[in-house]
């Protein structure tokens, strides 16, 4: 296992928890903004969704360390190859 292969792991997760926390932010835009025009605000179940969903995801991942040790953080090799596609081949005419 290559410190790169877990380092994948930890961006990916660290991208998805960014993804929410930018949502929320937004939500919290467009929360100020009707509230200025006295529209309605967005859900109460969307901003505890996008409030929560961090912790979980990072909860989850833990989880999963624990369960199944650093395996988890390298994938098996479906996932390898998903996320690492070897380039098409030429085609010849």
């Amino acid at each position: 296992m290559s410190g790169l292969e877990v380092l994948a792991v930890v961006a990916c997760v660290a991208g998805v928890v960014s993804a929410f926390n930018d949502g929320s932010r937004i939500v919290r835009q467009i929360k100020d903004k009707r509230a200025a025009r006295k529209a309605p605000p967005p859900t109460k179940f969307l901003e505890q969704s996008l409030d929560r969903a961090p912790k979980d995801i990072e909860a989850e991942k833990e989880h999963g360390v624990e369960r199944f040790g650093q395996a988890f953080m390298i994938g098996d090799s479906d996932d390898r190859s998903a996320s690492n596609p070897s380039p098409p081949t030429p085609r010849s005419a």
